[in-house]
C-alpha cells in the first residue's frame, strides 16, 4: 500500500512538548519580573495538564457569549492564566498568552529519530 500523506501530531511525537513548554514559562516569568525555579516549572504544566482535562470534560465551561471558535479559545486560554497567576485580569491574561504562544516556537527540540524519520519519508516521496 502506498501512502500519499502522513499526519503527525506535534507535541511529543517530533518535538520535546516539555522542553518548549519550559522555555516558554521561563520567558513569562522574565517578563512578570519573577524568578524561575524547576519546581514552579512542575506545579505550572501540571497545572497546565489538569486545566486543559478540565476544559476539555466540560468541568471547565466556557460562558455562551463567546460563541466564535476564536473567542472560546481566547477566553479558554486567557482563563488559564488568570488562574494561575491570582489577580491577573482579563485583558492581560490575554496579552500573556499570546507572547506565551509565540515563546513555545523559540525553544524547540526534536524527539530522537525525528528529523530521520522525515528525511526518510521524504526521501520515499511521501
Amino acid at each position: 500500500m502506498k501512502y500519499e500523506v502522513i499526519v503527525f501530531d506535534l507535541d511529543d511525537t517530533l518535538i520535546d512538548n516539555l522542553y518548549s513548554v519550559k522555555g516558554a514559562y521561563q520567558y513569562i516569568l522574565n517578563q512578570k519580573g519573577l524568578d524561575y525555579t524547576d519546581e514552579a516549572f512542575m506545579t505550572y504544566f501540571e497545572f497546565d495538564k489538569r486545566y486543559w482535562r478540565e476544559v476539555g470534560s466540560g468541568e471547565i465551561m466556557i460562558p455562551k457569549e463567546y460563541e466564535t471558535t476564536d473567542d472560546r479559545v481566547k477566553w479558554a486560554r486567557a482563563t488559564k492564566f488568570m488562574r494561575y497567576f491570582p489577580g491577573m485580569q482579563f485583558e492581560e491574561a490575554v496579552r500573556i498568552n499570546d507572547e506565551y504562544i509565540r515563546a513555545l516556537s523559540i525553544k524547540i527540540r526534536a524527539i530522537d529519530g525525528a528529523r530521520e524519520l522525515l528525511s526518510f519519508l521524504k526521501h520515499k516521496r511521501i
